[in-house]
């Protein structure tokens, strides 16, 4: 089986690295999907063979709009279908924390990026130079994407884990981001559960994707 890996923002296809180095993921079957956020150049094609989606955060919107018939499955890791904050999505971010750090990333983009990643626990710097364009151009993704109707759509084909201790999307969030036909799973952990628990993860991914 092909598995297609999508990241999130503020990270590029490295993140990855840990997750497909576990012995119960066979590396050679994986497209890695790549933004483009640190000069990388953009790989943002889907496979075009029968295949078994793994997104991370806000991957999992990106991926849920375009998820097409021949994707098996859609592992969601610490995602969400929406971001924002709605009246029907009280879970959600307050649009006003977005555009400030929108506004932020334009006049001091190192420490907009650095405070994000120490936030979400990322000890690690970035390698290359932030794509002010590309990265600004996410965020505001972010402020506008809803992509709960294709997830419901899709729930059977549906499962996601979140982090009980996740600074950034609450298991709350994921819970009313996903309906209640889709397979959940907490585990004790933050939002980057790729890197937290790579061997675990790898061992779900490999049972999910039978």
């Amino acid at each position: 089986m092909r598995f297609l890996f999508v990241h999130g923002w503020g990270f590029d296809a490295s993140f990855w690295k840990p997750l497909l180095s576990m012995p119960d993921l066979d590396d050679s079957r994986a497209t890695v999907f790549e933004a483009g956020y640190f000069g990388a150049p953009p790989h943002l094609a889907l496979p075009e063979e029968p295949f078994v989606a793994i997104t991370h955060s806000a991957g999992t919107p990106w991926f849920l709009e375009r998820m097409p018939p021949w994707c098996r499955k859609l592992l969601v890791i610490n995602g969400f279908a929406r971001f924002s904050c709605a009246d029907d999505f009280r879970s959600g971010i307050p649009l006003r924390i977005l555009t400030r750090m929108r506004q932020r990333l334009g006049n001091e983009p190192e420490t907009t990026l650095g405070d994000f990643r120490a936030r979400v626990g990322c000890r690690e710097s970035w390698e290359g130079a932030p794509d002010i364009a590309r990265l600004e151009a996410g965020l505001q993704r972010l402020c506008e994407v809803d992509a709960r109707q294709p997830a419901r759509e899709n729930a059977e084909r549906i499962a996601w884990i979140a982090g009980a201790r996740d600074p950034l999307i609450s298991s709350y969030m994921t819970h009313e981001s996903f309906s209640p036909v889709s397979s959940g799973l907490i585990y004790e952990g933050g939002h980057l559960l790729p890197l937290e628990e790579p061997n675990r993860l790898a061992t779900w991914i490999r049972d999910m994707a039978l």
